[in-house]
C-alpha cells in the first residue's frame, strides 16, 4: 500500500553533477536548518570553497565520505592538489591517522574568529582507511554526533578500529592485560586534570565545551575526572557539578584553594 507523503514535505529529485545541483540550492537552504549527507566518490567534491560555502549557512550541519587513503597515496600529485593542497598536513602522519589528518586539513579552512566544530569517524576497509568527517557551526550538532561516534566505538569514539593500536579492541603485540581504557582517553584525562589545577579551566561549563572540543562526552569522561578532583580535595563547586547542557545556562565555578 502507497503512503501519502505529508504535506510538509516535497522530495526532488535529479540526475546531475554534484556542484550543479549545490550551488543553485545554496539560496533556500539560508532559509532554514539543514543537514546534508555528502556521499561523494573519492575527495574531488568537497574542495576548500565548497566546505567555505557550507560552513557559512546557519542553521546547517554537514556530514561527508571522504576517501582518505587516496590522499595519503595521491597527495603530492597535481591532480590531487587541484582539488585539496593537503600535503603539508599528511606529511609524517601514521597511516592509521591518515583521516585524523584529513579532518585536521578542514578544521585549519575555519577562521580563527569562527566558531565552528569538526570531528572525524575513520573507517578501515581491507587495508585503506577512508571515513566521515562532521561540521556543524553548533554545539549541539557536535554533541549528537560524538554520541553516536561513542556509541559505535566505545574504547575512543573515533572509529570502527583500533585506531592507535593499544590492544583494547584487538589484542596485538604490545597489547596490556592490565590496561582497561585507551591511550586516548588517558591523555585526555591527564589533560583536563591539568587545566583545570591550572586554572585554565574555572566553570562546568567550560569543562564541557572543552570535552565535546576534545572528541569526548562531558557526562561520561570528564565527568570522572571531575569527581576524582572533588573526591580528592583538589576543587570544589557549589552543589554537584553539572555536565549537561544545564551547565550551560547557569555555570557553576571550580574553586581551588
Amino acid at each position: 500500500q502507497d503512503l501519502e507523503m505529508p504535506s510538509e514535505f516535497n522530495i526532488h529529485t535529479e540526475v546531475s553533477t554534484f556542484k550543479k545541483v549545490l550551488y543553485p540550492s545554496l539560496k533556500q537552504m539560508f532559509r532554514g536548518a539543514n543537514l546534508l549527507f555528502i556521499d561523494q566518490f573519492g575527495i574531488k567534491e568537497m574542495t576548500e570553497n565548497v566546505f567555505s560555502s557550507l560552513r557559512g549557512i546557519k542553521g546547517t550541519d554537514i556530514i561527508f565520505f571522504i576517501s582518505s587513503s587516496h590522499a595519503g597515496r595521491f597527495k603530492n600529485t597535481p591532480a590531487f592538489k587541484k582539488y585539496l593542497n593537503v600535503a603539508e598536513k599528511l606529511e609524517n602522519r601514521r597511516y592509521n591517522d591518515i583521516h585524523r589528518a584529513m579532518c585536521d586539513y578542514y578544521r585549519g579552512l575555519v577562521p580563527s574568529n569562527v566558531t565552528y566544530y569538526v570531528s572525524p569517524f575513520s573507517l578501515k576497509k581491507g587495508a585503506n582507511i577512508h571515513g566521515l568527517i562532521f561540521g556543524s557551526s553548533h554545539y549541539k550538532g557536535l554533541y549528537k554526533f560524538l554520541q553516536v561516534a561513542w556509541a559505535i566505538d566505545p574504547e575512543r569514539g573515533e572509529g570502527n578500529f583500533d585506531i592507535d593500536n593499544d590492544g583494547l579492541t584487538q589484542p596485538n603485540q604490545s597489547w596490556d592485560m592490565f590496561k582497561t581504557q585507551s591511550m586516548k582517553l588517558d591523555a585526555f584525562e591527564i589533560e583536563l586534570r591539568e587545566k583545570i589545577m591550572s586554572k585554565e579551566i574555572r566553570s562546568d561549563k567550560e569543562v564541557f565545551m572543552f570535552s565535546l572540543e576534545a572528541g569526548f562526552l562531558p557526562t561520561v569522561h570528564a565527568k570522572k575526572v571531575v569527581e576524582k578532583l572533588i573526591k580528592e580535595g583538589e576543587i570544589t563547586i557549589s552543589g554537584k557539578p553539572r555536565l549537561g547542557e544545564a551547565c550551560l545556562k547557569e555555570p557553576r565555578r571550580i574553586k581551588r584553594d
